[in-house]
């Protein structure tokens, strides 16, 4: 009877061994799918660094020059309306302090 629980634990303890087993397998297979996995990961990160570089001197040398050009554009166009802004008061000014001679003026020509 002893003999027979003793048979009995090391079947259990045998199972038990080749489920830690499986089990073990199953966390190595999976984990060295991350490793497979990070080193995918790896190798895309450097591909995009490389691109990043070269976005990085295409900005550089094309797209910064056309902001500066744009900013520059704008600040002419701000100068401008000012310019025409004033030009613009000072003929309405002039029209309207004058308004009765300029009107006296022109009905005189018919």
């Amino acid at each position: 009877m002893m003999l027979a629980s003793v048979d009995g634990l090391r079947r259990d303890f045998a199972g038990a061994d080749l489920k830690s087993d499986q089990r073990m397998a199953n966390v190595h297979r999976r984990l060295d799918e991350l490793v497979d996995q990070f080193g995918d990961m790896e190798t895309k990160l450097e591909r995009f660094g490389d691109r990043l570089i070269g976005v990085e001197s295409e900005m550089a040398s094309d797209v910064r020059p056309t902001v500066a050009d744009v900013r520059n554009w704008k600040q002419r166009g701000m100068g401008a309306l000012a310019v025409t802004g004033v030009a613009s008061a000072a003929i309405g000014a002039f029209v309207a302090s004058f308004w009765h001679e300029i009107i006296a003026k022109l009905t005189s020509l018919k």
